[in-house]
C-alpha cells in the first residue's frame, strides 16, 4: 500500500510512528516545514527515517505552519491513501480544497480537538475542510465530537491510538512496591516552557504550601518562559524546584519513575502525550478539564483535574495527593492496569485496520 502523509514539522515521537508504519506500507511524509519557532533544536533531533521524507519550502506562518503551493505537485491518485494531519494549516486548506476540485480522496487524522461554537470565518473554513473526508482518525471522544461538529459523520470515524510508548517501556507492575515510600514526595511537570502550559501556576503554588506539606519539583522541557521560572525561584529562594532542561525519551522516562505525582496545569491540550506517558510510568495525574487526553484517561481513581485558573481546586488536589501516600500508590497501580496496553505495537495495529482498504471500502 502506498501512503502519503501531511504533518508540520518533524518530532521526536511522529519519527517512531513513521518509521513503525513505514515497515507496514510505502510511506512518503510530507512536512510543511523542518522546525518550530519555539522549540529547540533538541527536541527536533530524529532517528534514521524508513520512510521517505519532503519538506516544503512555503513562507513560514506562526510557530508550526506555512503557506506552500508546493503540496500540490504531490497529491495524485498514485497513492492508495492520503492522510492529512495538519488539516487546518494554509498549506493543509490548500491540499483539501485541491484534492476536493479532482476528487482525489482523502483521510483526516487528529490527535485530539476541542470544538468551539462554529461560528467565524474560521469556523466555516474548518467545516469546509473537514466535511466530507473520505474518513477520520481520532484519539478520544471529544476527537469525535470534534469532528462530528464540524460535518463528519460518525460511521466513517475510527479510533486509533496515539501514544510515544511501546511495549519495553510500560513499567512492571512489581515496581510500585519500590516506589519512594517514606521520603519527600516528588512532583514532576513536562513540556514546553510557554505560557499555555500554566508551570509558572505549579511553581507559585509550590512556593506558597511547601513550608506546610514539603515536597520537590522538576519541571523538564524547554522554551521562551525559563528565565520567567527561574527569576521567580530565585527571588523567592525556592531550593525545592528544579528547572531541567529537554531529556531524551529513555533518561525521561527514568525521572517519571522516581516521582510521585505528574503535574500538568496547561489552558488547552488538544492532545497531551506527556499525561500518557506519565500514567504509563504508574504516575497519578493531575491536570484541567482543557486537556484533552486528562478528559479522555484521567478518572478519580487515576488522579484530578481542575479548571485552568481555579487555583484554589489545583491546590486542593495537590495537597490531598501530597498528604495520601497509600492513595498515590492505588492511582500508580490502577493506571498501570489502565494504560498498560497503550503502546506503539498496538497504535500500528489499530492504525493499519483504520486505513486498510478494505476498511475504507465497507
Amino acid at each position: 500500500m502506498k501512503v502519503l502523509f501531511l504533518t508540520n514539522i518533524p518530532s521526536p515521537y511522529t519519527t517512531k510512528f513513521f518509521n513503525d508504519l513505514g515497515n507496514q506500507v510505502e510511506l512518503t511524509v510530507i512536512y510543511e516545514r523542518d522546525n518550530a519557532s519555539d522549540r529547540d533544536s533538541d527536541w527536533s533531533k530524529t532517528e534514521k527515517q524508513n520512510f521517505r521524507k519532503i519538506i516544503l519550502r512555503g513562507i513560514k506562518v506562526r510557530k508550526e505552519q506555512s503557506i506552500s503551493l508546493g503540496i500540490i505537485r504531490h497529491l495524485s491518485k498514485k497513492y492508495d491513501q492520503i492522510i492529512l494531519g495538519s488539516f487546518t494549516t494554509p498549506t493543509g486548506i490548500i491540499a483539501v480544497l485541491w484534492m476536493k476540485l479532482l476528487r482525489i480522496k482523502y483521510m483526516l487524522f487528529s490527535e485530539g480537538g476541542i470544538p468551539k461554537n462554529g461560528k467565524g470565518f474560521r469556523e466555516k473554513v474548518k467545516k469546509l475542510v473537514i466535511k466530507k473526508a473520505d474518513r477520520y482518525l481520532s484519539t478520544c471522544e471529544l476527537g469525535d465530537q470534534y469532528f462530528i461538529k464540524y460535518g463528519a459523520k460518525s460511521k466513517n470515524i475510527r479510533r486509533i491510538i496515539f501514544t510515544t510508548i511501546s511495549e519495553k517501556d510500560i513499567v512492571s507492575n512489581h515496581d510500585f512496591i519500590y516506589k519512594r515510600k517514606n521520603k519527600l514526595p516528588q512532583i514532576i511537570a513536562v513540556g514546553q516552557f510557554i505560557k499555555r502550559k500554566g508551570f509558572i501556576h505549579l511553581i507559585e503554588l509550590s512556593a506558597k504550601i511547601n513550608s506546610l506539606y514539603p515536597h520537590e519539583v522538576m519541571i523538564v522541557g524547554s522554551g521562551p518562559e525559563k528565565k520567567v521560572y527561574q527569576k521567580f525561584i530565585s527571588r523567592n529562594n525556592l531550593f525545592n524546584i528544579r528547572i531541567i532542561n529537554y531529556l531524551p525519551k529513555q533518561e525521561l522516562l527514568q525521572y517519571y519513575r522516581n516521582s510521585d505525582i505528574f503535574v500538568l496545569p496547561t489552558e488547552l491540550d488538544t492532545w497531551g502525550l506527556v499525561v500518557i506517558e506519565a500514567m504509563t510510568q504508574g504516575l497519578p495525574v493531575i491536570t484541567t478539564d482543557t486537556c484533552v487526553s486528562g478528559t479522555e484517561f484521567v478518572g478519580m481513581d487515576s488522579g484530578r483535574l481542575f479548571k485552568f485558573g481555579d487555583n484554589l481546586n489545583f491546590q486542593k488536589h495537590l495537597i490531598e495527593l501530597l498528604r495520601d501516600e497509600e492513595l498515590r500508590l492505588d492511582m500508580s497501580v490502577n493506571n498501570y492496569i489502565k494504560m498498560r496496553d497503550y503502546t506503539f505495537e498496538n497504535m500500528i495495529i489499530r492504525f493499519m485496520d483504520a486505513i486498510s482498504k478494505e476498511e475504507v471500502n465497507k
